[in-house]
């Protein structure tokens, strides 16, 4: 399944190559790959932390961001950063995170100074149960010339401020092609169960 991020967060056009997004179906059977092509802004640059590790403050760089809700609005939220940083967070209702800085299969490369792709490995068990729903950003810039880009924008004028969070413009994803037992009754995370 491939997606361009084409738009900015409120629905206006971009002036660039967009941000394409594939997933697919890892060869374990059991996990979710996630590829990345996109830009390379090296806006803001570096943050410095370790490749392959989670950092915690990734949503300040420069970052594509992939989001997995059910109907229960219980979701994951997936940063991937072209440095080779990562951020994993599941998340219960509305920006409200249960479990961060999971460990992930992450690489991430930059080519030519103006490209970069990355490559990771989601774990079934991080996903809540029942995925219907995402979307996917890219963001980079600082201060007053961050830039929000949304596969699935809010409509125009809706919203002073982007924020990745609004579940209610997350849109439907067939989640059981890339992972079927993910769908079938009595699926269980532990991941998802240890949470009270």
């Amino acid at each position: 399944m491939e997606f361009s991020i084409a738009t900015t967060w409120d629905a206006r056009a971009l002036n660039h190559t967009p941000v394409v997004v594939t997933l697919t179906r890892h060869s374990s059977g059991n996990d979710v790959k996630i590829h990345i092509d996109a830009p390379f802004f090296n806006s803001p640059p570096n943050p410095g932390g370790a490749a392959g590790q989670p950092f915690t403050q990734l949503y300040n760089y420069e970052v594509v961001e992939v989001l997995f809700l059910n109907d229960k609005g219980d979701y994951l939220e997936v940063g991937l950063g072209p440095h080779g940083q990562h951020l994993v967070r599941m998340l219960r209702g509305e920006k409200n995170a249960v479990k961060e800085q999971l460990a992930l299969s992450y690489t991430a490369t930059i080519t030519g100074g103006n490209i970069w792709r990355g490559d990771a490995v989601i774990p079934g068990e991080y996903f809540p149960e029942k995925v219907t729903k995402f979307n996917a950003h890219a963001i980079y810039g600082s201060a007053s010339s961050r830039v929000y880009e949304s596969l699935y924008p809010v409509p125009r004028g809706q919203y002073q401020d982007a924020d990745i969070h609004r579940l209610a413009h997350f849109r439907s994803l067939e989640f059981q092609r890339l992972l079927p037992q993910n769908h079938e009754s009595g699926y269980k995370s532990s991941k998802w169960n240890s949470i009270q």
